[in-house]
């Protein structure tokens, strides 16, 4: 996973977890992809393309794939195929307003 522009102080602490957690500790342990995507999704502010997120997730493609079909039947994602044949995530408004809310401070809301 990587750290770039984060929209608050607890999601790059979250994100940086994350991160951390996979350096000290075997990835296997730890299987999260449907927030992984979430999260790495979020952090892009745009669309990311299908091999960038099973990077992130350092799980097998197809349970990649899994997790992006129950993201999109859940209108968490949208997804849209360029000229080469790749498909393209993005996270939906649905989807943007509820990690908003996961991210809020204690007490802000």
């Amino acid at each position: 996973m990587h750290i770039g522009v984060v929209g608050t102080p607890v999601e790059a602490l979250v994100l940086r977890t994350y991160e951390r957690r996979s350096q000290l500790f075997s990835e296997d342990l730890f299987y999260d992809p449907a927030w992984i995507i979430l999260l790495e999704l979020r952090n892009s502010q745009g669309a990311v393309k299908t091999g960038d997120l099973e990077k992130a997730t350092h799980v097998p493609p197809s349970l990649v794939r899994r997790w992006l079909n129950v993201l999109l039947d859940r209108g968490y994602i949208g997804v849209r195929r360029d000229a080469d044949d790749e498909d393209w995530y993005s996270l939906t408004a649905i989807a943007s307003e509820k990690l908003d809310q996961v991210f809020l401070e204690p007490g802000s809301s």
